[in-house]
């Protein structure tokens, strides 16, 4: 699977403020809902790329939406340079989804660190 990153884009002149989401399939541009938290707009953009993949996937195999592996649940952290990384799953264990997201949280890769640490505790 590909790890879908998330950017905000300032509003200009002639358009206002966007959440970008890409991956290595493609990308989808939204509007940013002023009305959501920013994590929870950045949520939304990577959530839109993956059904619509979801929903090319369906129209050209027949993979049931539920059984798409794009349809997985996600994690999403900060990334360095801005932005988020938005990154898959394999178990649906809610201690490994809460190790991983405070890993993702960490600035420094030597914070790994809490990543073992966590899961050591599950």
């Amino acid at each position: 699977m590909q790890a879908i990153h998330t950017k905000y884009i300032p509003a200009t002149n002639h358009r206002g403020s966007r959440i970008k989401a890409t991956c290595e399939r493609g990308s989808i541009t939204i509007s940013h809902d002023t009305g959501l938290s920013d994590d929870d707009s950045h949520k939304l953009a990577a959530a839109m790329l993956q059904k619509r993949f979801a929903a090319e996937d369906h129209k050209q195999y027949g993979t049931p939406h539920a059984e798409n592996p794009w349809m997985r649940p996600t994690v999403m952290g900060g990334l360095p340079g801005g932005g988020n990384a938005h990154v898959y799953l394999e178990a649906n264990d809610v201690s490994l989804r809460n190790a991983v997201a405070a890993f993702l949280d960490q600035t420094s890769v030597t914070n790994r660190r809490v990543l073992r640490l966590a899961l050591n505790r599950s």
